[in-house]
């Protein structure tokens, strides 16, 4: 029998001081919290419910945060009282949580899709072991990290090997004696073999797969569990696993049974068009899921992670989100003094619950000394319902959550970096933006550094822009990636305009260079850019709760965004302009993908994009790549449309031998290359090397041993003689 004394100070002391954070408005709540929880914990003769611990440690936990929020607050004479009410909920909460099995918390090394040829998810195995953090990962890692001179830190473990495949799981021990009991930890024991030697290599032609991981684990654990998953990520691909296998673990670990609490991600562009993943899986029966866990991403919009570095603060905050019960924006601040690691590895939290102040989709946690700011769409309605007439910014990073921002924005920041929090491809309306201590060009230039490596496209429509005692109108700053032969990645650009002598004059500023263009040029790369940031609707559902969508977006536009003559200066029916969407696939050709219905299966469209940009190939429907004179059209504008081509025109002679004359590499024994069937066509390869005597270097043996074809590669170049055999 416990004290209920220890309750009885609590509860006085949330009534007492119950109005920070609202507390006071949730008093009757406050009490029952305290009361269902005396119930249950205080009489001995109940015993607890077991699928009521979780729920009532979690109150507890929040009336800690609370003390905590209070004790920060600074006020000395609450420090008696917040020292006494902190100290009863530690104690309660201890005797609570020792009913109570503790999670198993691991990290999953995961390179299923993606090799980790940069040693970061080695090196996240290592923290984990040097954290006395239990480890699942793959034989390919841990074989490696022979090689790494980080043997020494695996001799204090347990290892085991997954039986007939290549998963390999390692606990640090915590006493020489210590027995391993893998059932009591959720995994099923007998798909695990000990071992000693934890750097054995990969058995060979087993290839192994998101539902061997899943099947490590029992259905119905016996503990909770908490993840950490580090793996490499790109477009279309998680934690070193594709989008569609990740979504698929999602779900799986959201049922009951597998009783998962958190998920914690380190992965390269994991908080762009990823984040959709986190929030919707798939499951067997078609239905649309929702995980009823905290997921921390570690990477903030498109673009990968930086360093090795930030992989360590994985473990001193691992699981905070669910034992401090963070679940909405105020709360969030107890994470502040948590340490990260450079911008791009700003963490961003989503909540499983939907109070009324938790926040929708995922949220960078404000931390003190803070070099982001963030507005969101409940925060800018506020602003507006208080009459707040400026919205200002003074941090590095300005992040922007709504599609349409009215309210007048200053920014103070000498060298400001605007980012769209958006999930994936997305574009803002700005109404009114001063620049109070930078230049327009200096915004774009430092915006762009950051955006080096971005994987979506992004844009800001502004209609009137200041900056000093100069002001432009309808200003339009884009940052696209380059799908096509380019060596950047992406190009930055800004659009606007400003009235001299009576007339607009238009302007493109773009790598540093300003020219002057005509209103045609300047509505067509307005409406290709409209084009290519077109967000997707569960992207723009999520970041403002439901608030906004695309449709509403364009009516402000068509609004603000207009000439001297009230017409909007982008083309309305742009979604269906051949000229505008073909600007737009020359740019950036996986933007056919997003194409109308209609022009995705136009022969004639895809033939004269793929002439711009050949990688239209790579991403447009699979039966063009099979259509011969598309593929030549596209051999036009570079070599590496060869790749792409079927592998039934691979052999086709017009194409290969156009392909051979640009570039002879095309016969390399590599992915998407000469399938290797034709070096099987004898009267095949005495063509080639009429073309190019140095295509013998790519022969297998027996075309090296044929002496009429090395004799014929001979004369065509003196040079192919050291690849002969004969």
């Amino acid at each position: 029998m416990f004290n209920l004394t220890e309750l009885k100070s609590l509860s006085d002391f949330i009534y007492n001081y119950g109005e920070f954070d609202n507390i006071r408005k949730s008093q009757k709540s406050a009490d029952k919290i305290i009361n269902d929880v005396s119930k249950l914990i205080f009489d001995s003769d109940k015993p607890i419910p077991e699928e009521l611990k979780s729920e009532y440690g979690l109150k507890l936990k929040r009336a800690l945060s609370i003390c905590r929020k209070l004790k920060e607050s600074g006020d000395t004479k609450l420090n008696e009282s917040i020292e006494k009410a902190e100290s009863s909920c530690k104690t309660l909460l201890q005797k609570l949580e020792g009913t109570q099995k503790p999670p198993f918390r691991f990290l999953f090394g995961c390179d299923l899709g993606l090799k980790d040829d940069e040693n970061a998810v080695a090196f996240g195995v290592l923290e984990a072991i040097n954290n006395d953090i239990p480890v699942i990962t793959s034989a390919a890692i841990t074989s490696q990290m022979a090689f790494m001179a980080l043997t020494s830190s695996f001799t204090n473990a347990h290892f085991f090997r997954e039986v007939n495949g290549n998963f390999v799981l390692i606990i640090p021990k915590k006493n020489d004696s210590e027995i391993i009991d893998l059932d009591a930890l959720g995994l099923k024991g007998s798909k695990f073999k000990k071992i000693d030697n934890i750097f054995e290599k990969p058995i060979e032609n087993i290839t192994s797969t998101i539902d061997n991981f899943i099947g490590l684990f029992e259905t119905e654990s016996p503990c909770e569990k908490e993840m950490a998953l580090v793996g490499h990520g790109t477009t279309g691909y998680i934690g070193g696993m594709k989008e569609k296998d990740y979504s698929r673990l999602l779900s799986v670990l959201d049922e009951p049974g597998m009783k998962c609490t958190y998920v914690d991600i380190t992965s390269c562009h994991a908080g762009g068009e990823t984040l959709l993943s986190h929030y919707v899986s798939t499951t067997k029966a078609g239905e649309k899921i929702k995980p009823s866990f905290h997921i921390l991403v570690r990477a903030i919009t498109s673009l990968p992670t930086t360093g090795k570095d930030h992989i360590k603060t994985i473990f001193s905050n691992f699981g905070a989100f669910r034992n401090e019960n963070l679940d909405t924006v105020e709360t969030m601040g107890l994470y502040q003094q948590k340490p990260f690691m450079d911008e791009q590895n700003y963490p961003l939290v989503r909540f499983p619950t939907k109070g009324a102040t938790t926040p929708y989709g995922y949220r960078p946690i404000p931390m003190k000394q803070s070099t982001l700011t963030t507005l969101t769409y409940t925060k800018m309605r506020a602003l507006e319902l208080v009459g707040e007439k400026n919205i200002t910014f003074d941090t590095l990073f300005v992040g922007l959550y709504p599609m349409v921002i009215n309210s007048p924005i200053k920014i103070k920041k000498v060298s400001p970096i605007l980012v769209s929090l958006i999930p994936g491809n997305a574009h803002h309306y700005l109404n009114d933006l001063e620049l109070i201590n930078c230049k327009l060009t200096d915004l774009i230039d430092i915006t762009s550094t950051f955006f080096k490596d971005i994987s979506s496209n992004k844009a800001f429509f502004i209609r009137k822009l200041k900056e000093g005692k100069t002001e432009y109108d309808n200003v339009l700053i884009s940052f696209i990636r380059r799908k096509d032969i380019t060596i950047r990645p992406y190009i930055a650009t800004i659009l606007r305009s400003y009235q001299m002598s009576g007339k607009t004059i238009y302007e493109r500023v773009r790598e540093g260079k300003v020219e002057q263009i005509d209103e045609k040029e300047y509505i067509l790369e307005a409406s290709q850019t409209l084009f290519l940031t077109i967000p997707k609707e569960e992207a723009v559902w999520l970041s403002s709760g439901g608030q906004e969508s695309e449709q509403l977006f364009l009516e402000e536009l068509n609004q603000g965004f207009v000439n001297e003559n009230s017409h909007p200066l982008f083309k309305s029916d742009f979604k269906e302009d051949r000229e505008v969407l073909l600007r737009a696939v020359q740019m950036d050709a996986q933007s056919v993908m997003n194409l109308p219905e209609e022009l995705k299966t136009d022969k004639d469209f895809i033939k004269e994009a793929a002439k711009k940009n050949f990688e239209v190939l790579r991403y447009t429907l699979d039966e063009f790549q099979d259509v011969k004179d598309v593929v030549l059209a596209a051999l036009d504008h570079h070599v590496r449309a060869y790749l792409f081509a079927s592998e039934k025109l691979k052999l086709d002679k017009d194409i290969l031998f156009k392909a051979l004359k640009l570039k002879i590499n095309v016969l390399e024994d590599r992915p998407g290359r000469f399938p290797q069937e034709g070096w099987k066509d004898r009267d095949l390869i005495l063509e080639i090397v009429k073309i190019d005597g140095l295509a013998l270097q790519f022969a297998p043996e027996h075309i090296r041993k044929d002496k009429e074809i090395v004799e014929q590669a001979i004369r065509q170049n003196p040079e192919a003689k050291k690849w002969g055999l004969i």
